[in-house]
């Protein structure tokens, strides 16, 4: 399973004609649900991922090859999008796609979609490479929808079983899913009611995950208490610059206004076409507000 998939999808819509035939992965799923299933699982099978264990402000580890993620949390100050997340990922001409459990179909992601938190996303890379993600994990990710069938979804907090981490779905899920990209194979299905020890929901990774019934999606856990913080403006020669914060793209250009960003010392980057990257530090206090202004200077 090494190399570029055989089929490579760069269009929206249902993709499964054509590969019913792949049926390795029917064992992992009851007989009751076979019919239903196993077109969805087919099209899954050229689709890897390593993942680290992510929580606020951290890094998901891309493999080489296709990887499946989940953003945890959402941002203050922005939301995610395909360019701010993925701009440093080379995906070799593929594109970015999540599944739509409500229309059954895969939809792909131009660079403005937003990334919503907990929502599964299949991904290539043509390299291994580490993506910085910002997130705030003071308030949970609103609810999510889920609809009866497969669905795509991701997980936040701190590892859990998977009793555990869907108790919120007690009564609508039926089984889950995991992918092992070292063995480049699914890991074995987790029914309702098993916490088997080698079966850890992990933040970062993407899940597939069946139920039986639509349900709403909520994280259950104990959430980190808000650390000190303060605001922070940032104005700059020419307009319209990117801003980074702490190596992440926050995919806002200035004039930028950021609210709740933790006290301490935090690096700024500042970049836009036909001049040089501006880099500087700035140190944020509690409760007040920092301006920045920077002209940046032609090559």
């Amino acid at each position: 399973m090494s190399g570029d998939p055989v089929w490579a999808y760069d269009q929206s819509g249902d993709h499964c004609q054509g590969v019913q035939y792949i049926f390795p992965f029917a064992s992992l799923v009851p007989s009751m649900y076979r019919d239903t299933t196993c077109c969805l699982l087919a099209c899954l099978v050229l689709i890897s991922c390593v993942i680290l264990p992510c929580a606020a402000d951290t890094n998901l580890a891309l493999q080489e090859g296709w990887n499946y993620i989940a953003i945890p949390y959402t941002h203050t100050n922005y939301q995610h999008t395909a360019f701010s997340l993925f701009s440093t990922v080379n995906t070799a001409g593929h594109s970015v796609f999540r599944y739509n459990s409500q229309t059954q179909f895969w939809e792909t992601l131009d660079p403005q979609s937003v990334v919503i938190p907990l929502e599964g996303i299949w991904i290539y890379a043509s390299q291994p490479v580490s993506i910085p993600v910002a997130g705030d994990n003071t308030q949970p990710p609103v609810p999510k929808p889920l609809g009866a069938g497969w669905n795509a979804i991701g997980f936040a907090g701190s590892a859990a079983y998977p009793g555990d981490a869907f108790s919120s779905l007690s009564d609508h899920w039926v089984l889950a899913m995991g992918w092992n990209s070292q063995k480049q194979q699914y890991n074995p299905s987790v029914f309702t009611g098993d916490n088997p020890e080698t079966q850890v929901i992990i933040p970062g990774k993407g899940y597939w995950i069946y139920l039986q019934s639509p349900g709403s999606y909520t994280i259950i856990q104990p959430l980190e208490p808000a650390p000190p913080s303060g605001n922070l403006t940032i104005s700059t020669y020419p307009l319209g610059s990117l801003v980074y914060i702490d190596g992440v793209n926050t995919g806002v250009v200035t004039f930028a206004q950021f609210n709740n960003i933790p006290q301490g010392v935090h690096t700024i980057r500042l970049t836009s076409g036909g001049f040089r990257d501006y880099i500087t530090t700035v140190t944020i206090n509690a409760n007040q507000t920092t301006s920045l202004f920077a002209s940046l200077s032609e090559p």
